[in-house]
């Protein structure tokens, strides 16, 4: 069995938040103000140009855009606006785009589909009206034809949740030239796929890649290739992304790999045309893990990221609610997660050494494969056999390390000392919770001393003087020895408060200490994102069944450590996987586990990307 002897030391409880059992339980009464949803509005504007007195007509835009719209009806969208044969930019910018524009408001989804002539130029996507001639005048490209990339721009300065683009046209057009005012043919210029620059969440699909041409259909009850394949998946169950990844094989099968239908995306949400009562509840139960937690850090994320949760005006007003300058309520837990993660390691029982100081809730992986030595130094445990108390010198090395961690906070209200010595003078209280910068490394006190009687001084005193001359000296039958009932303390320097006020709080097992048990080693599992959900959820089944696996062996889930891969990405994987150990915390809690006995590890080399390490004790 695996303990760890705490003394007031309780590491802030780490990355718990976390994550809503298979019924989606609903959070604490304290939480209830910030769970008042409000569902992204979704439209759609779809443009169809079938008519092109100079470029050739295109008969089966009709079948494109009367099937679209029908299917965005069955989608149950909010506003579908259709429109065809746009004559000019002017147009289509002052009559169609700006009304729709409009009509947009914060959060919304906003979808826009074209079907018709179109090419590319300097890198960028052009939608072409139907007026458009060739050739084109140099500097007059983007206000003759439509910049696709600039919709973007447009309908983003309405603050939607995400913008989609689907443009299903050629990027490419027959005698395509541009000229220089003399009528000098002008070379086309750099033609890769560009991403275009914006603070907006958004994906631009497009039918085929630079440069080359997209199937159309000369009959007018037939639909594109492209189109074709959209419509007979656009109602499927499934994110955007997944729903396009799917279409792309099936433009290639129908199309002999001809024709490569591409995503552009600078989009960190999950764009969903069809929400199911699942994912609906899935968008809850994220929201959930992260509002229990309370990491102002990631409730920042999930505003940035799920802009289409409909739980992110409630983020953002949590986020107005609690100012980054706010000082948090510190959450503890007994132990470090640094000691519970090495403590996996021992086959044999371990002990902590204890400290009035608290650890922030998520710690940076060390290194792992260390001697015992190194973990003792480095977590504050050892190994033990039976009842002890740990030495000054293990006490002494483990404070060596405090001293490298950020964050650290007292665990209860402790005196700060002039000397270390606890008999001398006080010279300032530190708070629970309130910050414990480590200046210097532990000083050791000196060894306490005692005056006893010497027996065999005395029996010669009283045979050389008399009794009563050894009762009125002393001195001549005493001695000085070991205090035995002094026990070492560690003590580390510290600058307490505002005013930085130097003092000496000691640091071993006299501080009130007792057993806390973490449990012996039970289970390890690696746990995944979770399919067809809301990135950042776990895929819930293989912790419920470890915990019902407990269950049934008569065992109690003790501790969970928690481990998170390395990742430089701060607001993409790292934020997932910030979202995923949320929402395993979350789950644990809602299944019995108490917060204050779960921990993590960030950055273990060992763990694989976009996944979590889960490490069971049991008892």
């Amino acid at each position: 069995m695996i303990r760890i002897l705490f003394l007031a030391v309780m590491c802030l409880c780490i990355d718990n938040a976390a994550m809503a059992a298979a019924n989606h339980t609903n959070t604490a009464e304290t939480s209830a103000p910030y769970m008042s949803e409000h569902p992204p509005r979704k439209l759609v504007l779809i443009i169809g140009n079938y008519k092109y007195p100079h470029l050739g007509d295109l008969p089966g835009v009709e079948s494109d855009i009367t099937n679209v719209k029908d299917r965005f009806e069955q989608l149950g969208f909010d506003l579908i606006d259709v429109h065809s044969n746009v004559r000019t930019w002017d147009e289509f910018d002052h009559d169609i785009l700006k009304p729709f524009r409009h009509k947009i408001e914060r959060d919304d989804l906003a979808v826009v589909y074209f079907s018709g002539h179109g090419f590319s130029y300097g890198g960028y996507q052009y939608f072409a009206p139907s007026d458009m001639s060739l050739p084109l005048i140099k500097g007059k490209v983007s206000t003759t034809a439509i910049p696709v990339e600039a919709v973007i721009d447009a309908l983003g300065r309405e603050g939607p949740g995400a913008v989609l683009l689907i443009v299903d046209a050629c990027r490419t057009v027959a005698n395509f030239k541009v000229v220089d005012k003399d009528g000098n043919t002008l070379p086309k210029g750099e033609d890769q796929d560009q991403r275009p620059q914006s603070t907006t969440n958004y994906v631009m699909a497009l039918s085929v890649t630079n440069g080359n041409p997209s199937e159309g259909s000369s009959n007018p009850n037939e639909m594109s290739t492209y189109t074709k394949a959209l419509v007979g998946r656009i109602l499927e169950e499934k994110t955007f992304h997944s729903i396009h990844q799917d279409v792309e094989g099936d433009v290639l099968d129908a199309t002999d790999d001809h024709q490569v239908p591409i995503q552009i995306q600078s989009s960190r949400t999950d764009i969903v045309l069809k929400i199911t009562e699942d994912w609906h509840g899935a968008e809850r139960e994220l929201w959930s893990s992260l509002l229990k937690d309370g990491d102002r850090t990631r409730i920042n994320q999930f505003v940035r990221r799920k802009t289409l949760n409909p739980y992110v005006r409630d983020a953002r007003k949590w986020l107005e609610d609690h100012p980054q300058d706010q000082k948090p309520v510190p959450r503890l837990t007994a132990v470090s997660p640094l000691g519970v993660d090495a403590a996996w390691r021992l086959s044999q029982n371990v002990e902590g050494l204890s400290s009035v100081v608290s650890f922030p809730p998520s710690m940076p992986f060390e290194q792992r494969k260390m001697s015992v030595e190194d973990i003792v130094k480095r977590y504050g445990i050892q190994p033990r056999t039976g009842p002890s108390r740990p030495t000054a010198e293990a006490l002494a090395s483990w404070s060596e390390q405090l001293t490298r961690y950020e964050g650290l906070a007292f665990n209860q209200t402790s005196a700060v000392y002039a000397e270390p010595r606890d008999d001398s003078e006080l010279v300032a209280q530190a708070d629970r919770g309130s910050p414990a910068p480590f200046d210097s490394v532990a000083l050791n006190e000196p060894a306490r001393t005692k005056v006893v009687t010497d027996v065999v001084a005395k029996t010669v005193c009283v045979q050389i003087l008399t009794q009563q001359v050894c009762n009125d000296v002393p001195e001549l039958v005493s001695k000085v020895e070991p205090d035995p009932t002094w026990i070492p303390r560690s003590w580390t320097s510290m600058a307490v408060g505002p005013a930085k006020m130097a003092g000496y709080v000691p640091i071993d097992a006299d501080n009130t200490a007792y057993d806390v048990d973490i449990g012996k080693p039970f289970k390890e599992l690696t746990v995944k994102q979770r399919e067809t959900a809301p990135t950042g959820l776990v895929d819930q089944k293989p912790i419920l069944e470890s915990l019902q696996q407990a269950k049934t062996e008569g065992k109690s889930v003790s501790w969970v450590s928690i481990a998170a891969p390395v990742s430089n990405d701060a607001d993409g994987e790292a934020a997932d996987i910030g979202f995923m150990i949320s929402n395993v915390s979350y789950l644990l809690n809602n299944n019995g586990i108490s917060r204050d006995h779960i921990t993590s590890v960030i950055g273990d080399p060992d763990v694989g990307n976009e996944t979590l390490r889960i490490r069971f004790y049991a008892q």
